[in-house]
């Protein structure tokens, strides 16, 4: 990593004292005598300008091909950190299915994170989390950018309430329950058809949630009482992994 910063430093401050010593004649002279090479001024007038014009050139095509190969690494990482989720997502559901002896089990996998960019929110103290679907975790982006409000008064849906509670929490069947989600019209109409609901909150920082991880399926799942802690152990590990991969996964 710090080879490639200094890599990156020395490209781009190249091309810079090019054009630097292009445009102050007085660089020039100071470096030819340095170098011992005696000069007149129309030496170094042709100089600086040939000084200026090499720094234009490596700049224009050292800036462009440092951006591509940072892209091309980036996007590779990106695929990496894809594969790996997707084949984490598939290990956790083949765990899943054989405890529940169901082999059609399927999840969609959501992840929640604070929307910073509300002016009128921030205006009257309000405060939301945002989903964001990734490739290889959640089938549909339907429900991406779907805001839940996470206030300690006033609070909305399964994630509204881990956000509160800091702690892990479902619903085997969300579509047939008592209690109250509070959630808007909005809300239900997006996430229709949704029975089970499962929300792992990511503490960083003492008890600060900096972000939650959900499973949802259309499926209504009962998870047995001697199985909880295995599954808590399970979906959080998993839950933690996919949060610290979320910066080079592709929406």
């Amino acid at each position: 990593m710090g080879k490639n910063i200094l890599k990156i430093l020395f490209f781009i401050l190249l091309p810079a004292g090019f054009t630097t010593l292009g445009k102050f004649p007085e660089g020039m002279k100071y470096v030819c005598d340095s170098l011992t090479i005696s000069t007149t001024d129309d030496d170094l007038k042709k100089y600086s300008l040939i000084s200026f014009f090499t720094g234009v050139l490596l700049g224009s095509v050292t800036v462009p091909v440092f951006y591509f190969r940072m892209e091309k690494e980036h996007n590779k990482l990106m695929t990496l950190n894809q594969n790996s989720v997707s084949e984490l997502k598939e290990n956790l559901l083949t765990a899943l299915r054989i405890d529940l002896g169901n082999p059609n089990l399927d999840f969609d996998v959501r992840v929640f994170t604070e929307d910073k960019f509300k002016l009128v929110d921030w205006a009257h103290d309000r405060s939301y989390l945002v989903i964001n679907n990734y490739r290889g975790l959640a089938e549909s982006d339907a429900l991406n950018g779907l805001r839940f409000r996470c206030d300690k008064n006033k609070w909305e849906g399964l994630v509204g309430l881990t956000y509160n509670r800091k702690e892990m929490v479902w619903d085997s069947d969300i579509s047939n329950t008592e209690i109250d989600y509070h959630t808007t019209i909005e809300q239900q109409n997006a996430t229709v058809g949704t029975r089970f609901v499962m929300c792992i909150p990511i503490i960083k920082g003492g008890d600060n949630v900096c972000a939650i991880v959900s499973f949802d399926s259309q499926e209504v799942v009962h998870i047995p009482e001697d199985e909880r802690t295995k599954w808590r152990t399970l979906v959080v590990r998993f839950a933690q992994s996919v949060h610290n991969k979320s910066a080079y996964l592709k929406m």
